[in-house]
């Protein structure tokens, strides 16, 4: 099978630029609930008209519904998954577990992919989502040509992966930045891209949150050797330009083995970011797959370019092979017969009359029948039966060529629709409401042993690094006994090519004594399940509705944070199957990297790396697994709004503060202090967008 080139369409002329030029599949968003919310997108009918088009031209089309979904949205989603079952989508693209789940089950025979905002790198996560139905995963951006080569020798699913396009410093999925600074959330398709303003790194750097765009065009020809299914092209918020110059340099590249330099040429001036990395791809991680649009980043763009561009895409291009067929013969109706790959028509005309002077020529009913005009068909064979003595107007010929192509073209666009059975949806009672008799309990997260403190009674539950040493874990776990407290280990986010080690930590942790495990990553599940543990849901799963946290407790989740984009409005609605979490005190993770935002890569910091934002404002950067979280200045502050938080725990979540600070806070809970300065209440009132 052929690599697939995947382009943006945001719009409907990004979607002709995408097919014209040679794209096997577009991805496309509907007006809700996609992660391009901010583009023109695609309303139902001219939803229904870009399928057509596609299936016209045998190009696929991928539908995004890949935001986070509600309980109260749940319905509307479904319909728009029952309408893109209805239109014959070929796939769609989700984020939220609930809502694939209720797919699943709807409509079994429509494709599932897995967002890259699902943040999947990991062989282990590849093997979950394929129980849970998906059929591809769009990896995370931030692997590396050998972690990609591992998921695709032991993955069960289809796997696609971004070559080209704006570069996130964020894992897709792990960013909370633009939801905290101004309640746009990228988890619901309104990023306000709060990273391309300037943030200062102790190194100097000005903008320490850009990146430029990547491109991988170049290793292509590898990638496909590799056994990637699908490659994607970032972009459904720029011209149809940009869509034209990276898919013709895709199909150039695939075609003979190396992209022409004017076409790469073109491709960086319609848009770039002080030029293209392939850092993460070649393990090369640094400061210099950073950069920011400078002035002449933009002006390279000329009208000539665009002009030239643009041309790429003005007139059909004939991609599909159709063989045609003539028949004269006497006392019959004259006809025409087309074949594409799957479909024939046939189209009758006028009967021939009896030559007079000349007979009907067969070369040049062979040069008409090769004509194909404004269409996406080109003509792979001519076959010519013609009785002798007769005679037909050339100009019926060509009357029958074209109603035939024009046939055969309707035909194609005509959908096949996928079963959808709505009452699965309808016969799930939310009977299980939240209902609550004693009070929430209290766990606790540490990713400093040395800042727990000696009285720990006052928590049910804490959870430590699953790194940690094992003479301190035994030491922990000694001190959670005397005080009656469940002692857990966490497992990181980022587990770029660490699965085996943190599986070896874990079973560690176990031989100590640990039955709990903390996953933010649906990856790491599988990797705790094995190890014997009891699984909790944590800060990175992003759990927004009830289905959510239904299909995660048959996947053996024992608890779940609930995600902290929610308002306390929605949060306090979710109906529960298993017990729920709220972070009433933290500093929240704005952002998980894998390259370090202080000095581009991990060196040693001991622990004090920070940026800085335009107001001055230090931003702590955490070391997690293989990646970093660069945390809110301010913390979460709800101790005294505690009778507004409905759930079965709190939790509170310690990330640089020492053992006095951390002596304080808990005090201040316990006493349900009034809050102090330089708080935030995080979301929980102001909710996202």
């Amino acid at each position: 099978m052929s690599l697939e080139i995947l382009a943006p369409a945001g719009n409907m002329d990004q979607l002709i630029a995408a097919v014209r030029c040679g794209a096997d599949a577009v991805y496309l968003g509907g007006i809700n609930f996609n992660a391009r919310r901010t583009a023109v997108n695609f309303n139902k009918s001219s939803l229904l008209e870009a399928v057509k088009y596609c299936h016209e031209r045998d190009v696929k089309v991928h539908l995004a519904l890949n935001t986070l979904i509600t309980d109260n949205e749940i319905n509307t989603a479904l319909n728009e998954a029952q309408y893109a079952c209805e239109i014959g989508i070929d796939a769609i693209i989700i984020q939220d577990i609930g809502l694939a789940s209720l797919i699943s089950r709807a409509a079994p025979d429509m494709p599932l992919h897995a967002s890259t905002q699902m943040s999947v790198h990991t062989v282990s996560g590849l093997k979950i989502l394929s129980e849970m139905g998906f059929t591809r995963a769009v990896i995370a951006r931030e692997c590396s040509k050998d972690e990609i080569a591992d998921m695709i020798k032991n993955s069960p699913i289809e796997l696609e992966m971004f070559i080209h396009g704006a570069l996130c410093m964020s894992v897709s999925g792990q960013c909370y930045m633009s939801a905290m600074f101004g309640s746009r959330s990228g988890n619901r398709g309104l990023c306000a891209q709060p990273c391309r303003l300037p943030f200062s790194a102790p190194d100097n750097t000005a903008n320490a949150l850009s990146l430029k765009d990547l491109s991988l065009i170049d290793y292509l020809p590898q990638i496909e050797k590799m056994g990637i299914t699908s490659v994607k092209i970032e972009g459904r918020l720029k011209r149809p330009e940009y869509v034209a110059a990276a898919v013709t340099a895709c199909r150039e590249t695939l075609k003979y083995g190396k992209c022409p330099d004017d076409i790469m040429d073109k491709l960086k001036s319609v848009f770039s970011r002080s030029g293209f990395t392939s850092g993460y791809y070649n393990g090369n991680i640094s400061r210099d797959m950073f950069g920011i649009r400078r002035k002449e980043d933009v002006t390279k763009a000329s009208n000539d370019i665009l002009s030239s561009l643009s041309r790429m895409y003005d007139k059909e291009n004939p991609l599909i092979p159709v063989n045609i067929s003539l028949s004269v013969k006497n006392n019959l109706p004259a006809c025409i017969t087309v074949i594409d790959n799957k479909n024939t028509v046939t189209e009758y005309g006028q009967a021939p009359q009896t030559a007079i002077n000349k007979d009907l020529d067969k070369q040049r009913c062979i040069t008409q029948l090769s004509k194909t005009g404004n269409t996406p068909f080109y003509i792979n064979s001519v076959d010519v039966d013609i009785d002798k003595g007769l005679s037909l107007p050339i100009s019926e010929i060509n009357a029958l060529r074209r109603n035939s192509l024009d046939k055969l073209l309707k035909l194609r666009g005509i959908n096949t629709s996928i079963s959808f059975d709505k009452k699965i949806y309808d016969d799930i009672t939310l009977q299980n409401k939240r209902i609550y008799t004693n009070k929430p309990k209290l766990w606790a997260r540490f990713i400093n042993i040395n800042s727990i403190p000696e009285d720990i009674s006052c928590f049910d539950y804490i959870f430590i690094p699953a790194d940690t040493p094992e003479s301190i874990l035994k030491s922990f776990i000694q001190k959670c006994i005397k005080c009656s407290v469940v002692p857990g280990v966490e497992l990181p986010r980022a587990l770029f090519g660490l699965e085996y080690k943190y599986s070896e930590y874990l079973k560690t942790a176990y031989n100590a004594g640990i039955r709990d495990c903390m996953c933010g990553n649906i990856g790491a599940i599988p990797l705790a399940i094995k190890a014997g543990m009891r699984v909790h849901g944590g800060i990175g799963l992003n759990i927004t509705n009830g289905y959510s946290l239904d299909e995660y407790s048959l996947n053996e989740l024992k608890s779940a944070l609930l995600s902290f984009e929610l308002s306390l409005n929605n949060a306090n609605k979710i109906y529960n199957t298993i017990p729920t979490g709220l972070i009433i005190y933290g500093h929240f993770p704005l952002m998980l990297t894998r390259s370090c935002p202080a000095y581009g890569k991990c060196i040693k910091c001991s622990g004090n790396a920070h940026i800085t934002d335009r107001k001055d404002m230090d931003m702590p950067i955490i070391c997690s697994g293989a990646g970093c979280e660069i945390l809110n200045p301010m913390p979460v502050y709800m101790f005294d709004r505690l009778n507004e938080c409905n759930c079965d725990y709190y939790l509170l979540y310690f990330t640089n503060e020492n053992s006095n600070e951390v002596r304080n806070i808990i005090d201040k809970y316990l006493s349900q202090s009034s809050a102090p300065n330089n708080i935030t209440r995080g979301l929980y009132f102001r909710g996202v967008e």
